[in-house]
Formats: structure tokens, sequence, C-alpha cells
């Protein structure tokens, strides 16, 4: 789907100028070590909810606000 420019946007292609993840990055975890974003929902509170596959620690569910992750 096409979604409508947001204003304020640092990049082109950023969806959620604030969170900003995208599917298939590389994310490392303070706990869970490093993972690659596997699908992204928003949370009611327009935060975003991030699935997470974490090479050691499987698959999680994270609120971006919340999780703290470094983009690798």
């Amino acid at each position: 789907g096409v979604r409508p420019a947001a204003s304020g946007a640092g990049t082109a292609s950023a969806g959620v100028p604030s969170a900003g993840y995208e599917v298939g990055q590389r994310v490392e975890h303070a706990i869970f070590g490093a993972g690659v974003v596997r699908s992204i929902e928003l949370a009611q509170d327009g935060d975003q909810r991030l699935v997470v596959e974490f090479g050691n620690a499987g698959t999680k569910t994270l609120l971006a606000k919340f999780a703290k992750l470094t983009k690798l």
C-alpha cells in the first residue's frame, strides 16, 4: 500500500518517524542479543509493536518505545 508522506520524516522511506524500524532490519537487544525484525504492527497508542526473531532467544514481540533496540 501507498502511505501518505509524513511531515518531518527524516528519510523518504520512513513510515513512523519516531521509531523508524523496518521489516528485515537487524537490531540488537540488551538481553536477547541480535535479531531481525519480522513484522511490525501499530499499537493502539501509536507505538510500534515489533515481532523480532532473535538467534538465541527465539521470536519476541516488543513495543518499540520500551524495547531499547539498537539498530545494526
